[in-house]
């Protein structure tokens, strides 16, 4: 049997084939739920943290006191358990995504492969099918499920804004609602 020549796909990104995906993920949306909230939950924790240290330099060193640290020691340590909980919970459902999704992909394929005629097992290796099936199903569902677990984009938007805004507060004493930080500059 001759060498087989793999096709070489240039499509560009198209909605049209994601949305065909759609069907697979729609059983899984409580766990895309969960962690979208659970990456909120953490944007806002990863802005409390620096504030917690603040505070701490500004109640506690400087002026040499230890007067109210237990009550402070308490709530930090309470922060950080949360935060562990909520990224311990968001890696748990992005892979059940990642899992599932592959697993209904894979099944999905193999009844699809199922239907086909004997010839397009004459022309094509049964390796590269499977490893093609294999590779692109846990392609897809890492992809989904890791950028359901880091939302980089939406987490990164959250922690710049929220970081932004409340250093701009802290640092210029600004009330809350009139604060607007652009670029560096303060607008109050």
């Amino acid at each position: 049997m001759a060498a087989y020549e793999e096709q070489e796909y240039n499509k560009p990104f198209s909605f049209r084939i994601w949305a065909k995906m759609l069907p697979f993920f729609r059983p899984y949306k409580k766990y895309f739920v969960i962690t979208l909230g659970l990456n909120i939950l953490l944007a806002a924790i990863d802005v409390l943290v620096p504030l917690f240290q603040s505070y701490a330099i500004d109640h506690f060193i400087t002026p040499k006191t230890m007067d109210g640290i237990q009550s402070f020691a308490l709530v930090y340590v309470g922060v950080i358990v949360t935060q562990t909980v909520c990224v311990y919970l968001s890696v748990r459902a992005a892979t059940i995504i990642e899992m599932n999704v592959g697993k209904d992909l894979k099944w999905a394929q193999f009844e699809h492969l199922q239907t086909l005629s004997f010839s397009y097992y004459n022309t094509i290796p049964v390796g590269y099918i499977h490893a093609r099936v294999m590779s692109d199903t846990l392609r897809i569902a890492g992809m989904i499920a890791c950028e359901s677990y880091s939302a980089r984009c939406l987490h990164s938007a959250e922690n710049l804004i929220m970081d932004k805004l409340l250093s701009a507060m802290v640092r210029y004493e600004c009330p809350v609602p009139t604060t607007v930080v652009l670029a560096g500059t303060r607008l109050c």
